[in-house]
């Protein structure tokens, strides 16, 4: 199964580990990055994006988001309630929308013009619920 959750994992250890290495470190220990090393973490960070795309869209499109432990989609009234966590979900499948504009960034005009495809035909705003307008604007708008 394609699962988000080894990379999550990783992700999330190495942004504590530079959280935290960052706190002790002073100007004389930040030193340019060589080329080869930008073009390994650039190639890395966008792998780590297609794992965590495609994870999405494989296991839990056109749900809002994608459980990682167990690879399924997240859908208001569906599943579980996590309380005010769950007020920016409004099944308008926010994870595919607040991927479109990294696939810009990463120059996959493709995958974007499929993913606005997707948008337009699956994607509805006419709700009556609650949403939090901040979680809303910096997924959707953002």
């Amino acid at each position: 199964m394609f699962c988000v959750h080894d990379s999550l994992v990783k992700w999330l250890t190495y942004l504590f580990a530079s959280v935290s290495l960052f706190s002790f470190c002073t100007a004389d220990d930040f030193k340019p990055m060589s080329r080869t090393e930008r073009l390994k973490l650039r190639d890395e960070a966008r792998d780590m994006f297609y794992h965590a795309y495609y994870a999405y869209m494989e296991n839990a499109y056109p749900a809002d988001e994608l459980m990682p432990l167990t690879c399924s989609g997240r859908y208001r009234g569906l599943t579980p309630n996590r309380g005010d966590i769950d007020d920016s979900l409004g099944n308008f499948s926010l994870t595919l929308i607040d991927t479109l504009d990294t696939l810009v960034i990463l120059g996959d005009l493709e995958e974007f013009e499929q993913a606005i495809k997707m948008v337009i035909k699956d994607v509805s705003f006419d709700s009556d619920i609650v949403v939090s307008v901040f979680e809303t604007n910096i997924r959707v708008l953002g």
